[in-house]
């Protein structure tokens, strides 16, 4: 039985196609999809798809992007002044219409909210029709962004752009089939490591070549009729100038020295070039980073010039949606003459979260690890049927395989918080920051994270925050752990992220520069959240020395007399001191109860 083809079938093999510069295929399949839509509009009985403007629309953009990341820019222009047309003819003209066919794909409905979905069907209309029209505008946002970048005068040289272009992708892109996991296990013997991961560098190479266009840009294949064959290594390596060598032999882990370090046409030598590019830089990391609108702007924004960012994302269209967005900022970069094209300081990461992070990068590296907006595990798990607090202890049990079988599944478990935390900087110099708009799944990770730090209260601690009314940051609820039979509490903050937590913005407060996809999407109005201005945020540092010492040298007896001495003395003062502390956060928590009230009055 042959599958029904519908417009979102083929909205998505053209992206394929366009992603992989399989241009021509991509013209091809395109025009059988209007051609399809034509038959269904005439009505006269011929095997067709109704018509999407929307699915039209995403097709030109896919087109448009890719055209300009291999340097055509004049398709470039075509393809985005199609999008600009039919988007703002389609925004007046035929809101409706928009989204009506092709396949998302729906939420799950547990049994307490069937109900709650039958009531609350009008709104979910309304939010839908926002929401296609915030995609609409994405798109012609971008579209304008390409034009702007085909308007300005860039590099003729097709080689140079070719060799650029492959040597980002042999560096900056980087797609671990199967989330990473496919070809790592614990059974491996240290003798057979080296093998395989020298396998896995092939199958990154493979992915590239066949799926992200690095084959299409080789000269032996650019013009070669088989799409599925694959060039050597060493095919590659002669044509960037570059040697491949992502990941390292031994480990396994990120090598970071070859991902962000010289790049071929340098004058500079490796080893120079190597030193000053790494051992000064700063690693950052966002964790399901989507389509990179907000790290690719921190890239921008960040003031510190040898910060190197990774983006983490599962979906390879994001993936390579990110990389574009990375390497368009590196030209305009290179355009003002601020840096090389070559020197893109973001490297995109296809895989899952947790596995990414335990077998790739290793303990004690980076400085902070970002996370913006985690999908809560609504889909699988109802919300109503349980509080964060009972999710949790379902989970507070030593036998592992039950925990699994409990806990709701969703990015930030248990294992990816003390997976993340292990591979943050030691010594107070690293970061875990979370920022959410959903209260109960900020309650759920606090909830998680208490237990975390309960198991392991050397791991991480409250950083300090000074909240006023700068900061525009509150704290809203603690939670509490012991350490050395010591209680300590970390805090969640209700408020706007900013660079007290290294959240940059741009000074001009009408660019979107820093935000988000989910920010200029609330601002339209869609979404369960989107009359909610503040977020939740959680933001903890590694402990310091003092914190991670678990013994100390024996004192000497005078040092015994001195401290029984001072003892009471500096009991009195602590006392006081958390007396105040204390008063003065249960002031802060009547005060926004007060205004609560009021609100609610009013």
């Amino acid at each position: 039985m042959m599958a029904t083809r519908d417009a979102s079938s083929y909205e998505y093999s053209i992206m394929l196609l366009s992603q992989a510069f399989r241009f021509e295929e991509a013209q091809t399949r395109f025009l059988e999809m209007r051609n399809l839509m034509k038959a269904s509009n005439q009505d006269n009985g011929q095997i067709s798809i109704p018509n999407d403007d929307e699915a039209i629309l995403s097709v030109y953009m896919s087109l448009a992007r890719a055209y300009a990341l291999v340097g055509n820019f004049k398709s470039c222009r075509e393809s985005a002044n199609q999008a600009i047309t039919l988007a703002s003819n389609s925004r007046n003209n035929n809101k409706d219409s928009l989204g009506k066919y092709g396949g998302k794909r729906s939420w799950k409905r547990t049994n307490e909210n069937k109900s709650e979905g039958i009531d609350q069907h009008g709104r979910r209309d309304v939010s839908n029709q926002l929401f296609r029209s915030h995609r609409q505008s994405e798109f012609l946002r971008e579209a304008k962004s390409l034009l702007h970048l085909c308007s300005l005068k860039l590099e003729t040289d097709d080689d140079h752009h070719k060799k650029s272009l492959a040597y980002l992708l042999m560096t900056r892109l980087l797609y671990f089939s199967g989330g990473g996991t496919t070809t790592r296990s614990s059974t491996h013997s240290l003798q057979n490591q080296h093998k395989m991961h020298s396998e896995e560098k092939k199958e990154l190479l493979e992915t590239l070549c066949l799926s992200f266009g690095l084959g299409r840009l080789t000269p032996s294949l650019s013009s070669s009729p088989d799409e599925s064959k694959v060039p050597s290594t060493e095919s590659v390596e002669s044509f960037v100038g570059s040697s491949f060598s992502p990941i390292d032999n031994k480990s396994g882990y990120l090598d970071f020295k070859n991902i962000f370090g010289y790049g071929a046409g340098s004058k500079q030598s490796k080893k120079e070039s190597t030193i000053d590019s790494t051992e000064k830089s700063s690693f950052f990391i966002e964790l399901g980073a989507g389509s990179g609108d907000w790290i690719v702007q921190q890239s921008l924004l960040n003031p510190n010039p040898h910060a190197k960012y990774i983006s983490v994302e599962l979906r390879a269209d994001r993936v390579y949606q990110t990389f574009i967005k990375a390497f368009f900022a590196s030209i305009s970069k290179s355009i003002d003459k601020t840096e090389k094209v070559r020197d893109m300081s973001v490297c995109c990461v296809g895989s899952d979260c947790e596995s990414f992070l335990k077998d790739r990068i290793p303990l004690n590296s980076i400085e902070k690890i970002y996370v913006n907006h985690p999908e809560p595990p609504t889909q699988t798990f109802s919300l109503s049927s349980s509080s964060s607090t009972d999710v949790v202890k379902k989970n507070n049990t030593n036998n592992k395989k039950r925990q699994d079988e409990e806990e709701p599944s969703h990015m930030l478990n248990y294992n990816a918080l003390l997976t993340a935390s292990q591979r943050l900087l030691q010594n107070g110099k690293g970061e875990l920051v979370i920022v959410t708009d959903n209260k109960w799944y900020a309650l759920l990770i606090c909830n998680t994270l208490q237990k975390l730090l309960s198991n392991n209260p050397n791991l991480l601690k409250q950083k300090p925050i000074q909240t006023h009314h700068k900061t525009d940051m509150y704290s809203i609820e603690d939670f509490y752990y012991k350490f050395n039979d010591k209680t300590r509490y970390f805090s969640l903050y209700e408020g706007q992220p900013g660079e007290e937590i290294g959240h940059f913005t741009s000074d001009d407060k009408t660019s979107n520069q820093g935000s988000s996809y989910f920010d200029r999407l609330w601002r339209t109005g869609a979404g369960k959240h989107a009359s909610q201005q503040k977020r939740f945020i959680i933001i903890l540092q590694t402990a310091s020395d003092s914190t991670n010492t678990t013994s100390t040298k024996p004192e000497s007896k005078s040092n015994k007399k001195k401290k029984k001495k001072s003892t009471p003395h500096k009991k009195n003062i602590n006392t006081k001191k958390k007396i105040a502390s204390k008063e003065e956060r249960m002031n802060d928590h009547r005060l926004i109860a007060a205004a609560k009230r009021k609100l609610d009055q009013s």
